[in-house]
């Protein structure tokens, strides 16, 4: 463990001294002498501390609460040529790696696109850094190496402050002299304590194995005991001899030490019959399965399939052999085909598209950087993966057709005729725009289809057009302002063309295929700006290509709600590749995922892509053991328990959010290479709030509620959907008078589709007057690491925030104070809106407006997490959501970050809780009866005292509530 590591991770960027070693080095700096000028968002000292070249280091603290904390050099020598690396060492105390980015400019660069950007890791303790000059490259051409003209290093946004030790900065030729090499700072030798330590845990580890052995031998179930042994090997003999768990051995040995100790214990009460044993199912054959409704089925169960058992498949990417292959079902029930596009970034080279891209220069896109990027069709400049020749694709021409075509005819053998596949990815993470001459036809051809005349198209577009042949004009996201409403029928078009193309590539598999369920898309954009831009269009891909949903989920549950509602819970869902952390991966099962593949388990660190070891489970920095044995523990239990599990997401919800299309599609033009736009960042916040309201919350579209699907509910939420289509808000408002209860929050129901003003809160008697609006931090726009897309982080910051105390109404008791903090509109109001809260100021706060039979709340100021949760509590209980079971804390009140449902079953009824804390939390459970037992399902069936059942942080229960005694 006393051993640096070279890695070309970070330079650090510095002025230059003016020796040099043997004309090998140029010392840059070494911090000896003071003559270095530095500026930046930074606190910076010369000490003594971890200097690795002369007596001295620079050390360099990166505060939290700046945007971008960093240091810059005053002045740097220009010249490099001749050199053909950047070094330098590195101290980083803090524990764990951090990640920075280094910029670099020469007499060119201009901006962000102009430059040399990379973003690096580094480990924690020391690191011999190494950037050779060669990669310093700003997209396509080569840095000047004469004419440097500035260097910097920063962080983006860090959460906490984060200290680094810079020294011996330099330039290096060829083999470099040990005396110019800065000197390795060793870590001390591993303490008595820790050592002992370590010893136990190996001593346990001991005793566990030989149980195990016996277990076996008598025929026990061993496997979740094994899940101990599994976890022992990582922090025995793996991740003690990494970097970044330096210094970090007494927390992996004690873990280890205590995991076998229990697994031994829980083995041998089992064994001796003081303890249930667990029995799980023998991993599935993915060949006896198939499609039964909205989840896997063995085909062998007898009855309508409709009536089967369901199965839940749970798999871990990039695994194949050894004890994993007991926990993870095997990843051979889809297969990624590309048949979207024809070809991958991978394999371009070896496919029609690529003689057909040489040879037909229709096949080209015309596409501009600016707009994003090639979303996988196929790949350009700065794809990851693959060959380095772009080959970005229009999807128009016949060309292509013809080559896709040609591709799926040649390659569907691979996955038709493989009984163990059952869904046929066409593309996931895609993105698709193009400008050619055929685009502009098909948009004329669509704007016709869609407004008739083109009288139509001029009275909404505010133009003059003779005919729909004079419209030339294809905007692109700077142009978005020019014309909003013509902006706006661009990206419906561009989302018309992608599901057509998706449709075309469905019918051609079916052709040679009938068998596999299709699959495409890129659920991330559901909830981003560039929705329209991407051209995925979940809701109609779902209807009109999916028959398997593909998701991918992160921590949040919230895109998987979103897809089980577009499809009415009707369709399979599959997660091909979950980036969530352990804690998410049963609630997006219980939210309605009907297969997972998470990322990852690799056999090895990477050493290409150092910051891929983040998110592996075996060697992260940041995933703890006890998440691994949770990760293997949910592996069994989601076969043990996939029918019961299964039972939650069909259980129909009486609450919704509100999925405006207006507003997905109609972003302001400020907004739209960001990562998130108002109405997006409210809809998150108002989603998380309402997990906590002991039922289901699911969505409803646009497109669901022309459909008149709002009677199903009894609570709907509109989340400053500012942009709504007329007859969607006829449909809400017709909700309300026939009974139902809506909550508005600010900026909704102001423009429809076309970015016209509409009058809907004056029909409900408010009238706004005034705004203060948050500070809507926009990130430096940078290209993503990995799919290379261009975004921009958003975020809400200097909210305006009000003390909010109720004053009126049966909604909350008066005196009731809340929190507001978001969008604050001052309003005033008619004798068709009742004030209900004020702020502190006297200011009308929620409105209520009662219509025929219902009601609407207007928030004139977003409310935290707490208090809309809170509101959205007491709205339900008023609207008459049923709720015959409820979640709160074992001392009293709610907490809204427990999240519980309900289902009831013929014997009782069955649970769930998540505690979306960051500490662990005592629930109690009122149940509508008395209850004759309550068994813990995930710990082999040990009795619950529903008054008080703790739940750890990011964990899951699941439980059974018996109105009989067991027997």
């Amino acid at each position: 463990m006393g051993h640096a590591k070279r890695l070309a991770v970070l330079p650090a960027v510095l002025y230059i001294a003016a020796w040099a070693f043997a004309g090998e080095v140029k010392v840059l700096d070494d911090f000896e002498d003071g003559r270095i000028k530095w500026r930046g968002s930074f606190r910076g000292s010369i000490v003594a501390q971890y200097a690795t070249h002369g007596e001295k280091a620079f050390k360099v603290v990166f505060e939290s609460g700046v945007k971008y904390p960093g240091i810059e050099a005053a002045k740097i020598d220009s010249n490099w040529r001749g050199y053909d690396a950047l070094r330098m060492d590195v101290f980083n105390p803090q524990g764990a790696p951090i990640g920075v980015t280094v910029r670099i400019d020469d007499d060119r660069s201009t901006g962000y696109f102009s430059r040399y950007n990379g973003e690096f890791l580094l480990v924690n303790g020391q690191t011999f850094v190494e950037i050779p000059l060669g990669r310093l490259r700003a997209g396509d051409r080569a840095l000047d190496l004469s004419k440097i003209r500035l260097f910097m290093i920063f962080m983006s946004s860090p959460d906490r402050d984060v200290t680094l030790y810079f020294d011996n900065l330099r330039l290096t030729k060829g083999s470099e002299p040990p005396e110019a090499a800065g000197r390795e700072i060793l870590s001390g030798p591993e303490s008595g304590e820790v050592k002992a330590l370590g010893e136990e845990a190996i001593a346990e580890r001991r005793r566990l194995e030989a149980l195990i052995d016996v277990a076996n031998e008598r025929g026990f179930g061993t496997l979740e005991a094994n899940i101990a042994l599994i976890t022992a090997d990582l922090g025995l003999d793996a991740r003690p001899k990494l970097k970044w768990f330096a210094g970090r051995e007494a927390e992996l040995y004690d873990y280890v030490r205590r995991s076998c100790e229990t697994a031994y214990d829980v083995l041998k009460a089992r064994m001796e019959g003081r303890k249930p044993t667990c029995h799980v199912p023998p991993i599935y054959n993915t060949a006896a399965l198939e499609f039964a409704g909205a989840h896997f089925a063995e085909k062998e169960t007898h009855g309508p399939s409709a009536h089967k058992a369901p199965v839940l498949l749970f798999s871990m990417l990039y695994h194949k052999k050894g004890p994993l292959c007991e926990y993870f079902t095997p990843i051979d029930y889809f297969a990624h085909t590309h048949s979207f596009a024809g070809a991958s970034r991978y394999d371009a080279e070896r496919t029609p598209l690529y003689k057909a891209f040489h040879k037909y220069a229709d096949t080209h896109r015309v596409w501009n950087d600016d707009e994003g990027w090639c979303g996988h069709i196929v790949r350009d400049v700065s794809s990851l993966g693959g060959g380095k020749e772009p080959l970005v694709v229009c999807l128009e021409s016949p060309h292509t057709k013809d080559a896709i075509r040609k591709y799926i005819l040649d390659n569907a053998a691979a996955w038709k005729d493989n009984p163990h596949v059952h869904a046929n990815i066409l593309g996931g993470e895609l993105s698709y725009i193009c400008y050619c001459r055929r685009t502009l036809d098909m948009f004329r051809a669509w704007l016709k289809e869609k407004h008739g005349r083109i009288e139509h198209l001029n009275d909404i577009w505010g133009t003059g057009f003779k005919s729909f042949g004079d419209i030339v004009v294809m905007p692109n996201a700077k142009q978005a302002a020019d014309n909003r409403a013509r902006w706006f029928d661009w990206q419906a078009f561009n989302c018309r063309r992608f599901v057509d193309h998706a449709a075309w590539a469905k019918s051609v598999i079916r052709e040679v295929d009938t068998r596999v369920g299709v699959s495409v898309g890129a659920v991330a954009y559901s909830f981003k700006s560039g929705f329209g831009r991407s051209g995925v269009d979940e809701e109609n891909l779902i209807r009109r290509v999916d028959d398997v949903i593909l998701n991918e989920g992160g921590r949040s549950t919230i895109t998987t709600d979103l897809l089980w509602s577009l499809a009415d819970g009707k369709k399979p869902m599959l997660d091909f590749e979950y980036h969530g952390d352990v804690g998410g991966i049963l609630p997006h099962f219980i939210h309605g995922n009907t297969a997972m593949a998470m990322w990852y388990w690799p056999d090895k660190p990477s050493t290409d892509f150092p910051h891929f070891n983040r998110t592996a489970l075996p060697f992260s920095w940041e995933i703890p053991l006890s998440d691994v044995a949770e990760c293997l523990k949910i592996a069994l239990d989601v076969r043990r328990l996939g029918s019961r599990i299964a039972a939650f997401p069909a259980v129909r919800s009486q609450m919704a959010i509100l999925y405006s299309r207006a507003s997905m599609l109609q972003a302001e033009p400020e907004f739209l290479q960001v990562t998130d736009t108002p109405y997006t960042m409210e809809t998150k916040r108002v989603y998380d709030a309402m997990l906590g309201l002991d039922a289901p919350v699911r969505f409803v579209s646009s497109l669901q509620v022309r459909e008149g699907n709002l009677g199903r509910y009894r609570l709907i939420v509109v989340p400053a959907a500012k942009y709504v289509f007329d007859d969607v808000a006829e449909a809400v408002f017709k909700f309300v008078r026939d009974g139902g209860t809506v909550i508005m929050t600010p900026e909704s129901f102001l423009f429809d589709e076309y970015a016209r003003k509409r009058p809907h809160l004056e029909r409900m008697g408010i009238t706004i007057t005034g705004r203060e609006m948050p500070e809507f931090a926009l990130g430096e726009r940078r290209r993503h690491e990995y799919l290379q897309e261009f975004i921009r982080r958003a975020s809400a910051r200097d909210l305006p925030r009000r003390r909010i105390e109720v004053v009126a109404g049966d909604v909350l008791p008066g005196g009731t104070v809340l929190q507001g903090a978001g969008v604050f509109q001052r309003v005033e109001s008619s004798d068709k809106a009742v004030v209900i809260a004020r702020t502190a100021e006297g200011e009308p706060a929620v409105l209520e407006v009662p219509l025929g039979k219902g009601r609407i709340y207007y928030l004139a100021i977003g409310l935290v997490g707490e208090s809309f949760n809170a509101f959205a509590n007491a709205a339900a209980e008023t609207a008459g959501v049923g709720r015959p079971v409820r979640f709160a804390l074992a001392g009293g009140g709610r907490d809204w970050r427990i999240e519980g449902r309900a289902v009831e079953t013929a014997g009782g009824t069955l649970l769930y809780i998540v505690n979306h804390a960051n500490e662990p939390l005592d629930v109690r459970v009122r149940l509508p009866y008395e209850a004759a037992a309550v068994i813990d399902l995930r710990d082999t069936w040990r009795e619950v005292d529903l008054s008080s059942i703790p739940v750890a942080p990011g964990r899951t229960r699941i439980l059974a509530a018996t109105k009989e005694p067991l027997s």
